[in-house]
């Protein structure tokens, strides 16, 4: 093969230099948020949490020409949580699904939520879309640091969230939506009595 042109190089050599500068950048806020934030656990109602977080959702999920359904389980036990987190790994999730579904051609252009039990001690709160799924070589990456699919991804998302959920003593997966898509999920333990 030809050698690179050295404008074709010098090209991707800035490209690589701003986009280091930009994780750089998201890095030094993320640790300035928090040195500086302090957590604060209250009880929640898993309900409202999630109707709240529809409301900022609604935008993102509207420009897109995507329905945003809800389904919960009956009498959901209240947890305690950082409402402020949760509902950020909430809607990162979200805009990972509307983002499946804008780089598919999905017809059922549609993310659903699910807040239900699971066992006796948690509650599992999914985002299901019906994009592309999960490709095996990508699932054994989600959650890497820097690992990301997208064109201007930082990959620290997923990574973020999993942190997030592990300090309120939950777990964040994925499974496949039954009919095609990705359902990406995560726990949070209910109060306990």
């Amino acid at each position: 093969p030809e050698p690179p042109e050295p404008a074709d190089v010098e090209l991707a050599l800035q490209q690589i230099s701003a986009q280091a500068l930009r994780a750089g950048e998201v890095i030094r806020r993320l640790r300035s948020f928090v040195k500086t934030r302090e957590s604060r656990s209250e009880v929640v109602d898993p309900m409202q949490l999630i109707s709240d977080l529809m409301t900022f959702a609604e935008p993102d999920v509207r420009v897109n020409d995507i329905r945003l359904r809800f389904e919960a389980g009956e009498a959901l036990p209240s947890v305690v949580c950082d409402t402020v987190q949760v509902q950020q790994v909430m809607l990162n999730l979200i805009r990972n699904a509307i983002d499946a579904m804008n780089e598919s051609a999905a017809t059922r252009r549609e993310i659903t939520i699910r807040a239900t039990r699971t066992e006796p001690d948690s509650i599992e709160i999914s985002v299901a879309d019906h994009g592309p799924g999960i490709a095996a070589d990508v699932a054994d990456n989600i959650g890497n640091p820097f690992f990301t699919t997208k064109a201007t991804g930082t990959g620290l998302g997923i990574a973020i969230s999993r942190s997030i959920v592990r300090a309120h003593g939950g777990r964040l997966s994925h499974r496949p939506t039954p009919g095609g898509g990705a359902t990406v999920f995560f726990t949070l333990p209910v109060m306990p009595g």
